[in-house]
This record gives C-alpha cells, structure tokens and sequence, in this order.
C-alpha cells in the first residue's frame, strides 16, 4: 500500500478524517495523518482544529504508479581470460521517478552508474527510483578462452641436423595471433611456419604470443647441438674390387662441411 502524509501548520490539536472517491480504497489510518491506500483515486482529507474548530479540506489524486521501463546499458567484456576487467556503464532510464540507485547481483544499493572488475557470466541489475518502483534485467559478461602456447619440450640434435622452431600449431588458437615476440631477436627470421634451422650451437630460445587484445601466451625451448663430429675413415679397400669397395675415401656425417687435409 501507499502512505500518504498531511502535515498541518501551524501545530495543535486537530482531528483527521479521510474519505475516498468511488475507484479509491482506504486500507487503514483513515483518522490519521498517515492513511494507508492501495487503489488509485482521489482522496479528501477533512481536518479539524480541536481548541478553536477552524477546519481545511483538500484533495490528493493518487495515480498508477511510474515505474522504470528500462535503461541504456553499456557492457565492456573482459579482455583476456581472467583478467577480471569487465564493465558495466549505466546510462539514461526510460520511466520511473529518479534519482535512481543500483543494485548489482543483491549487493546494496549504490548511487553509482557504473561498475568495474566484473567477473564473467550472468549477472543481474536492479534499480529503484525515488518512489519505490524497481526494475531489474540480466547481462552477461564474456571472457575469452586461455591463450595457450606449446613449442614442446627441449630436444637434442646433432650438429649440422635442420629443424623447425615454430608453427602456427603451437598456438591452441592460431586465428588469433597477431603478434610474434621472439628472443634472442638474431633468430626472429627462423620462427616462421615454413622456415629449417641448423644451429651451429646449443641455443634456448622464447616466443611470446600477442593477440589483438594485448592477451599474452609465451613458452620456451632448449635445443641442445652435439657438436661430437662423425669421421669415418675405413682401413681396408680393394681398387680391383666389382662390389665398389674400390675407393678409398673419408665418409662423414652431416655434421661436417669440409674435410680440409686428406
């Protein structure tokens, strides 16, 4: 129900009687300053000075009441998995009676249009204008999935052995990188989806992942270089030989590049 309040001036004594037209209800405090009602109408109020009987009469016309419609919202989602840094700005309200106060997933109600660091998933807004009247919705915070890189554990190659640093298939999402850091910067040129290398030494390096948002996956690898050199020189050969043990010759591994005295 609706309380309506008299304040009489100057103070005294007074009697109080409320009567209500035909679509009125008066529920309780009909010989009160403060009547109860709970339909719309128009309601009169007969008061009476006890000492002197000087009387007043006035009306009050009680409508439906104005409740909030609805309200412009404006959401920033949360840029990179669990950053915690969603948004919610409040902005003009259709209907209702203000100022109006916030109230975000039960807390309190706060004079305050906007709201930070919002966890991902539903939430729900409830605001109340200055008569009472409320309105309420839900909205949904979006965070993006983990950004996630794996280049693979460190591995072991011998010297002179080609292989490739990097793939898009390292990245559990390659459609969103956008960026490549990658150190030691001398070896940026070798990270690429296509690109062999055959480091002459052992070597660790990083890449880091950026995608259009700043979000952020790094990961690092050792590659060890055996740099032992594999010579074969063998001790027996036969010139007149059919079965091409003919030659005598210094086989090597890929390891070597030159033989430099024979």
């Amino acid at each position: 129900p609706l309380v309506l309040l008299a304040k009489i001036t100057p103070p005294g004594n007074y009697i109080f009687q409320w009567t209500a037209d035909s679509l009125g209800h008066l529920v309780s405090g009909m010989n009160s300053p403060k009547p109860s009602v709970d339909k719309i109408g128009t309601y009169t109020l007969y008061v009476a000075n006890t000492v002197n009987g000087c009387a007043s009469t006035f009306e009050i016309a009680v409508g439906e009441p104005d409740f909030p419609t609805n309200a412009e919202l404006a959401l920033k989602h949360i840029t990179c998995y669990a950053a915690k840094n969603g948004e919610l700005k409040i902005g003009p309200v259709s209907g209702g009676l203000g100022p109006f106060v916030y109230a975000l997933d039960g807390a309190p109600f706060l004079n305050a249009l906007e709201f930070r660091y919002l966890r991902p998933g539903d939430h729900t807004l409830l605001l109340q204008g200055a008569n009472g009247c409320e309105w309420d919705t839900t909205f949904t915070i979006q965070e993006p999935p983990e950004l996630l890189l794996d280049m693979g554990a460190d591995t072991t190659i011998h010297l002179g052995t080609a292989l490739q640093l990097w793939t898009k298939d390292m990245v559990n999402y390659p459609d969103r990188i956008d960026q490549l850091l990658v150190t030691p910067a001398a070896i940026s040129a070798m990270v690429c989806d296509t690109c062999m290398f055959a480091p002459k030494h052992s070597l660790r390096y990083a890449v880091t992942v950026l995608d259009s948002n700043g979000c952020k996956a790094a990961d690092e690898r050792l590659v060890y270089v055996n740099t032992e050199r594999y010579v074969f020189i063998p001790n027996v050969f036969k010139p007149e030989s059919p079965d091409g043990n003919n030659l005598f010759r210094v086989f090597c591994g890929e390891d070597v590049a030159r033989v430099q005295a024979f």
